[in-house]
């Protein structure tokens, strides 16, 4: 099996995370915020190389969720452009949406399709892969590198055949970034655990995991360093 999407396909993404920092004075700073983003995704070509519209049609906020609206306002409408590889990976995504918001979803996209082997997964395949990504993390810009463990297995989903892709992620973050005209530093820790669902006929049925992050923000103009913990859980499902 190898991926193979549709022309046009459209999914809702549902993101909760949260994020604990502990400042200086002992005190720990927890933010939680759930958003829904309604995606259109769509592909052009036949493989091994599709090229890939994603565009963001809608955002809806969880009813107890304390952000900006007009932040989330601002990545309405963003498109990127890219290739997806019948090996799930994504290839020259870019947008010209640069708000926080949509640089966040860009660094989620990548784990929205799993990473198969060159001539495809099987039924009872084992597979390992090694990446080095650049990503946004929390408010910094970073690189993360990991290595992602695979095992597949025969399902059956919603009255058709698939793949259930299973993966566990570990890897490092190392990145930099400034507040209030203070220039900080980044580091730290990622692991993650992911569940595909796959259609032997390549199409994405659904996808279901969570991310931790613990790292440590350093303030470099005088060494001050702040412990912060990211947990997110997330699942993409296909509308009709």
């Amino acid at each position: 099996m190898r991926l193979h999407p549709s022309a046009t396909t459209h999914y809702a993404l549902y993101r909760r995370d949260s994020v604990a920092v502990q400042m200086p004075t002992g005190e720990a700073q927890v933010q939680t915020v759930g958003r829904t983003t309604y995606l259109s995704l769509t592909s052009t070509g036949q493989g091994p190389e599709y090229g890939l519209t994603i565009t963001v049609d809608s955002i809806r906020l969880d009813d107890d969720a304390v952000f900006p609206q007009m932040m989330i306002d601002s990545a309405l409408g963003a498109r990127w452009l890219g290739r997806l590889l019948s090996n799930g990976r994504l290839a020259g995504l870019s947008t010209g949406n640069t708000s926080a918001v949509a640089q966040q979803l860009q660094s989620q996209f990548r784990l929205l399709f799993p990473v198969l082997p060159a001539a495809g997964a099987r039924d009872a395949d084992a597979w390992i892969d090694t990446s080095s990504t650049t990503i946004r993390a929390y408010t910094f810009d970073a690189t993360e590198d990991a290595v992602t463990h695979y095992r597949a297995s025969r399902q059956d989903a919603s009255g058709r055949s698939a793949l259930r892709i299973e993966s566990s992620r570990d890897g490092r973050i190392a990145g930099s970034g400034s507040q209030f005209g203070q220039a900080m530093t980044l580091a730290g820790t990622v692991a993650g655990s992911i569940t595909y669902l796959v259609g032997l006929d390549g199409l994405l049925l659904g996808v279901e995991g969570t991310e931790t992050v613990d790292m440590t923000i350093t303030v470099e103009s005088v060494g001050q360093a702040v412990p912060a913990a990211q947990l997110a859980r997330f699942t993409l499902r296909p509308l009709p």
